[in-house]
C-alpha cells in the first residue's frame, strides 16, 4: 500500500508534532511518501498535496497539520478507518484553538441547512457533515472515482460573519460527489496552541 503523508505547512512546526510524526513512522508498516508544500495559504497547500498524492498513485492520503500531536498508534488507526467500506474520508474529533471549546466536527441542523458544531461527540465512528483536515485520511481510489477533477480545497461560502473553512468546504463538496465523511472519536489527537485544546 502506498500512502502520501500530507503536511500543509507555513514553515512553522510544533516540536511535539515532529516527535509524534517520527514515533509513528518508526513503526509504520506501509510505504509512505511525504508531500509538504510550504506557503501562507492552507487551501492552496492542501490542493497541491492532493495532486501530488494522485500523481504518486497513492492509495491513501493522510493529512497531519503542523500543530497536531498524537500517540504512536493514532496515525495507523486513522489509515485503517479510511480503508473500511463506506468510510471514504475519516477525521479525528478535536477542538478548534479557542475558548470556549468548539469541535472541528460539524453536523447539519434539523433542516439540513447550515451545519452546527457538535457539543457531545459520540463514542463510536459516525457520519458527519464535515471534519477537520488537521488529522484526516482520504481514500484516494474513491476520490478519483467519484470526484476526479477538483478543485478540492478552497474557502467556501460566507455564513454570517464566518467564512467556511477549506476543510469544511472539502467535506461538503465531497458529499455532493457521493463520498462519505466520517469522524472516528476513538482516534486520539491533540490540537496544540499555547495549550492542548
Amino acid at each position: 500500500m502506498q500512502v502520501t503523508l500530507g503536511i500543509a505547512s507555513n514553515g512553522l512546526w510544533k516540536d511535539v508534532m515532529g516527535v509524534s510524526l517520527l514515533q509513528s513512522l518508526c513503526s509504520f508498516p506501509y510505504d509512505s511518501c511525504p508531500a509538504s508544500p510550504r506557503g501562507p495559504h492552507i487551501d492552496e497547500n492542501r490542493e497541491v498535496i492532493v495532486r501530488q498524492a494522485m500523481d504518486a498513485k497513492s492509495d491513501v492520503l493522510l493529512f497531519v497539520d503542523t500543530d497536531m500531536a498524537w500517540p504512536v498508534h493514532s496515525l495507523g488507526d486513522l489509515l485503517i478507518q479510511s480503508l473500511l467500506p463506506g468510510q471514504d474520508i475519516v477525521g479525528a474529533a478535536y477542538n478548534e484553538k479557542r475558548l470556549p471549546k468548539v469541535s472541528t466536527v460539524k453536523m447539519f441542523d434539523q433542516d439540513g441547512g447550515i451545519f452546527v458544531g457538535i457539543k457531545e461527540v459520540p463514542r463510536q465512528p459516525f457520519k458527519c457533515a464535515a471534519v477537520g483536515a488537521g488529522f484526516m485520511a482520504i481514500n484516494l481510489h474513491r476520490l478519483v472515482e467519484c470526484w476526479p477533477d477538483g478543485p478540492y480545497f478552497e474557502f467556501g461560502a460566507q455564513h454570517g460573519l464566518a467564512r467556511e473553512g477549506e476543510d469544511v468546504h472539502f467535506s461538503l463538496e465531497a458529499a455532493k460527489h457521493g463520498l462519505t465523511v466520517w469522524c472516528d472519536p476513538r482516534i486520539v489527537v491533540h490540537h496544540i496552541g499555547d495549550f492542548a485544546f
